[in-house]
């Protein structure tokens, strides 16, 4: 995939420009599907939780996907970033609950036993 290779190259913009193309030519593909995640990752990496979080949830609905624990994990942190802590909990819970063998569950774990 060209946006993933964007990416590796350090171009996050031709990465992020690149995956919403895809998401607008071919929305229903599982390639669309993907790139949700990577333009999660993206915008987390540029501080734009909004936007950030907006992919990770599209990519949960319908139905999730074989990634939908990092899904979970990039929503509790775009939420951690937006000061939504309470949503930010009930992401990392679902995540615990759903995908306690996951490679985010300690981390979960971890943010979950901080203070507030």
């Amino acid at each position: 995939m060209a946006a993933n290779l964007a990416r590796v190259r350090g171009d996050t913009l031709g990465a992020i420009a690149l995956s919403q193309r895809l998401e607008e030519l071919f929305p229903q593909s599982s390639e669309a599907r993907t790139a949700r995640l990577s333009l999660g990752v993206l915008y987390l990496q540029q501080g734009k939780p909004a936007l950030s979080l907006e992919q990770f949830r599209t990519y949960r609905t319908p139905g999730g996907g074989v990634s939908t624990p990092e899904a979970l994990w990039g929503e509790a942190e775009a939420l951690h970033q937006l000061g939504r802590a309470s949503e930010e909990r009930a992401a990392l819970d679902e995540l615990l609950r759903g995908y306690p063998q996951s490679a985010y569950s300690a981390a979960a774990q971890k943010r979950l036993a901080a203070p507030p």
